[in-house]
């Protein structure tokens, strides 16, 4: 038995949506989820037209990562507990995901061979199995060469390969950092709960700021458009301006009329 509805219909509700206070990205999806519905209905006779297919959707809203500076990472760094092993651990991985900027999953994906200390690289495996080459500084170096020496001996069960090791022996996972995170956010007093995704927007804008080029930063971040990072950019432009409007004296004064 065939049933249809109308664009006017398609369109009451999308309406409807807009008034419940829902982003676009969520209309967005729910007409997606309706259009490919009526497009199943339609494969089987149930329908003649698909009107959802010729609605026009609202654009996703653009929103700039959340950042903290790097003078507060780097206390909120300095200022983690490493005087037990798991302290230790925890004071690394921020260390880690701040000055490579590293997806979390990469961080708790990263077994010993992939880890360079010679050459202070590390191999990520990325997103479809991609494999680039993510350099590091001094600092997690010496970070890395202690823990790997000293610590990790210590919480690592047999034949365990990843670098970042849970209580049981065996590797972290994704969840368990966000979790470190937000109770280390709670305990040094941050209003803002630091994240995998602030710290690795970070470590992007920072590189920004430094004068890194974006196919520098694209190549380290792991994207696979460079599209995708530019919205680094324009934060990066959002900071310069607000530090040209509180740091120079012609920014905010007013010229005096020019008389007529």
């Amino acid at each position: 038995m065939l049933f249809s509805i109308d664009r006017t219909t398609c369109k009451t509700y999308l309406q409807y949506l807009k008034t419940q206070k829902l982003t676009n990205k969520t209309i967005a999806r729910h007409i997606a989820s309706l259009r490919s519905f009526w497009h199943y209905l339609n494969k089987h006779q149930l329908v003649n037209t698909n009107p959802w297919a010729l609605l026009n959707l609202p654009k996703a809203t653009k929103y700039l990562p959340n950042i903290i500076k790097a003078k507060h990472l780097i206390a909120f760094i300095d200022a983690i507990d490493g005087s037990t092993p798991m302290g230790t651990r925890n004071k690394l991985i921020v260390e880690c995901l701040y000055s490579t900027g590293i997806r979390v999953s990469e961080l708790t994906d990263l077994t010993l061979k992939q880890v360079n200390l010679s050459q202070q690289e590390l191999l990520i495996k990325g997103k479809g199995q991609t494999e680039r080459l993510v350099i590091f500084g001094n600092y997690l170096h010496t970070g890395l060469k202690t823990y790997l020496a000293h610590t990790r001996p210590q919480l690592a069960g047999p034949n365990e390969s990843a670098v970042f090791i849970n209580k049981y022996g065996t590797k972290l996972t994704p969840r368990s950092i966000q979790r470190m995170l937000k109770e280390e956010s709670k305990k040094q007093g941050f209003a803002q709960t630091i994240t995998p995704h602030v710290l690795r927007h970070s470590f992007a804008t920072d590189l920004f700021n430094g004068g890194a080029d974006i196919r520098s930063v694209q190549e380290l971040l792991g994207h696979k458009n460079v599209v995708t990072t530019q919205i680094y950019t324009h934060l990066s432009e959002e900071l310069l301006t607000e530090t040209f409007t509180k740091a120079h004296p012609r920014a905010k004064k007013q010229p005096p009329t020019t008389p007529s």
